[in-house]
């Protein structure tokens, strides 16, 4: 994405379908899309200041205009210190708004070790177009195929292909039945893969665990990180 002095990121939320799962649109109130002169990418709102997504999605220090439901707040996007593009490590980053979002229940992360292989995740993302070319929100069934490892932090995926602009969008697992918590966010899609495999950047890492944490202790409140905060999703 080039870059401008003046140049903005505009986010807004689209009419939500969900495709493989019988479900209502406002299941994923959280979910947004992204639209450069460049780039597509979804992202996921983690608190009322915080929106997660991949580090590849944006340049370090990108700022934002987010609008949704008659709101438009300005932010900046930081990626992770670690980024690397060359194998789209440590591919994370977060927006800071400079207001709180406003009508929105906000995912929770999960900063727990990794699932284990064959753990059943949902992928979402606003990539795949439907016959009549609009995006709308696409929920896959996968699993996991791989865990990160001393060489490489990503969760890799069995059961899906991403499409362009699936990029940063949520990978979630669900809780047990008896569980109060019905879905967390372990990763963040990051590439595609051959045969129905694809990869999301794990948030069960050490370093994702200290990205995330660095800006929890700086005052913005994440879902899953920052205790007793308000808004979260069950």
């Amino acid at each position: 994405m080039e870059k401008h002095a003046s140049s903005s990121v505009y986010w807004n939320v689209l009419a939500i379908i969900l495709l493989a799962l019988s479900a209502h649109g406002d299941q994923f109130p959280a979910s947004f899309w992204m639209y450069t002169s460049r780039t597509f990418c979804s992202a996921t709102a983690i608190g009322p200041r915080a929106i997660l997504l991949a580090a590849h999605c944006i340049e370090s220090e990108e700022r934002v205009t987010v609008t949704h439901s008659g709101q438009t707040i300005g932010g900046t996007c930081h990626r992770h210190p670690e980024y690397s593009p060359d194998r789209y490590q440590h591919d994370l980053a977060l927006c800071v708004l400079t207001a709180p979002l406003q009508g929105v229940t906000f995912e929770r992360v999960s900063l727990d070790a990794p699932p284990p292989k064959r753990t059943p995740l949902l992928v979402a993302g606003f990539g795949c177009k439907g016959h009549d070319q609009t995006r709308t929100l696409r929920v896959a069934s996968a699993a996991v195929d791989a865990v990160p490892d001393a060489h490489d932090d990503h969760l890799v995926l069995r059961g899906t292909t991403l499409c362009d602009g699936d990029s940063g969008g949520a990978t979630y697992v669900l809780g047990p039945p008896s569980s109060p918590v019905g879905r967390a966010i372990v990763g963040v899609n990051s590439t595609s893969r051959a045969l129905q495999r694809s990869t999301a950047a794990s948030l069960g890492t050490d370093s994702a665990r200290a990205f995330l944490r660095t800006w929890t202790a700086s005052g913005v409140e994440v879902c899953g990180v920052t205790r007793g905060m308000h808004g979260c999703r069950p």
